[in-house]
């Protein structure tokens, strides 16, 4: 009910003042969904952030799917969670009977997601692992792409000079990250 009402407010202040966005420094850039929940987003991502900051949301037709399969009470887990955009969106939908574990290895971005879950009041049942899902523990090294930040993946060789940079990260099991809680209802 109340995530109605709030969508609804959302949209008529989105048609009166535009989509609400502001800059709040290091290169971080605040801005509201079209649902009315905040999400901190990286200034110079070229992935996500144009589509969230214009229209509000990302990839519409698999949210359309994702949210109906996520239910108050459900245990989510995102792997890879990029910015946290599904993240949120299974804290909202969950409540506080639900838990969402948002599994993402670059720092940064896990950063920007747990200040995004505190925003949103949702820090209680949602959580951020500053990880990789990999089937051993150890360091690796993450290969972003130029600015596309969340389409990081694993250097299996050193990554010279084809614009992709290195990203040092910590990697685990799964299993291992979900702190004894091996219920998972959505994935």
């Amino acid at each position: 009910m109340l995530s109605t009402i709030r969508a609804k407010v959302a949209q008529w202040a989105r048609r009166s003042f535009g989509q609400a966005s502001h800059y709040v420094g290091g290169g971080v850039i605040l801005a509201r969904l079209s649902n009315g929940l905040l999400i901190y987003l990286d200034g110079s991502d070229v992935s996500l952030t144009p589509s969230i900051l214009v229209a509000g949301e990302w990839e519409p037709w698999v949210a359309r799917h994702f949210g109906p399969a996520v239910y108050p009470g459900a245990h989510v887990v995102d792997i890879g969670a990029n910015c946290g955009y599904y993240a949120l969106l299974a804290a909202e939908r969950t409540g506080p009977a639900g838990r969402v574990v948002a599994i993402e290895a670059n720092p940064r971005l896990a950063h920007l997601i747990a200040k995004t879950f505190a925003v949103n009041g949702c820090g209680h049942w949602a959580s951020i692992v500053n990880a990789a899902a990999l089937d051993r523990e150890g360091d690796i090294e993450l290969g972003v792409p130029g600015d596309y930040l969340g389409s990081a993946s694993i250097l299996m060789a050193p990554a010279e000079g084809n614009g992709v940079r290195s990203i040092k990260a910590r990697a685990a099991p799964l299993s291992q990250r979900l702190e004894g809680n091996l219920r998972v209802d959505v994935l």
